[in-house]
């Protein structure tokens, strides 16, 4: 995020880029809060007119638009997920619901279909395509569930586009599908933003990928920042094997190693090269080795094991306490778990 700040002031300070045709993407809301944020420490008033955003916010702004050439209403509907649920609901008679058929709770077996339906098109593959994918499976009840699902898929994306509303995929999905269509309206877009730089590239999934190729100019291309050891959104389609495949979308691509790390102490960025050696997603990685900027020898890493869920809370607390005479109040101290059940436990005996 430094670096793609850096590059932002260096294009319209020393290149004289005009601020408004620089679009800056990332994944999440928070990664976009905190790029916004630092634009605006770093440029001034100028970070104004860079448009700063997520590429799903971005999309949504694109349908705002340019979405009467797909057939949209301006300003189209977004459904959340329990919107999502009753659109699926009102079209229970047209879902002839089987495998996914549950009497006491009818939207109990939707809940996992509508997860089908965001990973398909996190991946670009409309109903047709799940439908053929699914087919093709080998016989018994996996294959009668995808088949199932792809049937639900085909009645949902028709009541959207019926309605002219569209599901936090689409935001996405339908942006890529609306330039690749129509090249007047993305020579359009390109020509306004000149310069495409994306932050945390390594939560990009397969959609997100091909909106970036359709917004960059094939002549230039994006500016792209990230590291594969720290993909997190896999549940949403991010892969390393997305960063593996940037020399494919755009040839001629110029790769370089960024080798300092601003964060962590040093004992912190060791263990992480350490145990980053060992991911499978190391041959996508950098192979410079991170110079820590805040020292060698900063920071603390402490490796311990609990026999029990009591003594693990217990050991916690305790550590807490004593580390609150070292360094002011609870409130500097951040405990992370990988469920909310733990957190509650941990929660309960903190209170004690």
């Amino acid at each position: 995020t430094r670096t793609l700040v850096a590059r932002t002031s260096w294009l319209i300070r020393e290149k004289q880029a005009d601020p408004a045709s620089i679009l800056a993407l990332t994944y999440s809301n928070a990664s976009a809060d905190d790029l916004s944020r630092r634009l605006r420490l770093e440029l001034g008033a100028e970070a104004t007119a860079v448009w700063c955003s997520t590429f799903h916010a971005f999309g949504q702004e694109l349908l705002r638009l340019y979405g009467d050439r797909l057939g949209l209403p301006s300003a189209p509907k977004l459904l959340d997920r329990a919107d999502s649920l009753f659109l699926l609901e009102s079209e229970l008679q047209q879902l002839r619901l089987d495998h996914y058929f549950d009497l006491q709770e009818p939207l109990r077996g939707l809940k996992s279909v509508l997860n089908a339906i965001s990973r398909a098109k996190d991946e670009l593959c409309a109903p047709p395509n799940y439908q053929a994918r699914a087919q093709v499976m080998p016989e018994g009840e996996a294959k009668d569930k995808a088949l199932e699902a792809a049937q639900i898929y085909a009645v949902y994306q028709k009541a959207l586009e019926t309605r002219g509303w569209v599901d936090f995929g689409d935001l996405i999905a339908r942006s890529v599908e609306l330039l690749k269509n129509h090249v007047d309206v993305a020579a359009e877009v390109r020509q306004i933003y000149r310069h495409i730089l994306v932050d945390e590239y390594q939560d990009m999934n397969a959609a997100s990928a091909a909106l970036l190729k359709q917004l960059a100019d094939p002549a230039a291309g994006p500016w792209v920042v990230g590291d594969v050891r720290q993909s997190i959104y896999r549940f949403r389609g991010a892969s390393p094997l997305n960063m593996s495949r940037f020399a494919d979308a755009f040839p001629g691509a110029d790769f370089k190693d960024l080798r300092v790390n601003y964060r962590s102490g040093g004992r912190i960025v060791s263990l992480f090269e350490t145990f980053g050696r060992t991911m499978a997603a190391a041959p996508f990685a950098s192979k410079e080795e991170l110079s820590p900027n805040r020292g060698k020898y900063t920071g603390e890493v402490a490796y311990r094991v609990a026999t029990e869920r009591e003594s693990e809370a217990e050991g916690l607390a305790q550590e807490i306490l004593a580390r609150r005479t070292q360094s002011g109040g609870f409130s500097q101290h951040a405990v992370l778990a990988r469920t909310h059940g733990v957190l509650s436990t941990l929660a309960a005996h903190f209170e004690r």
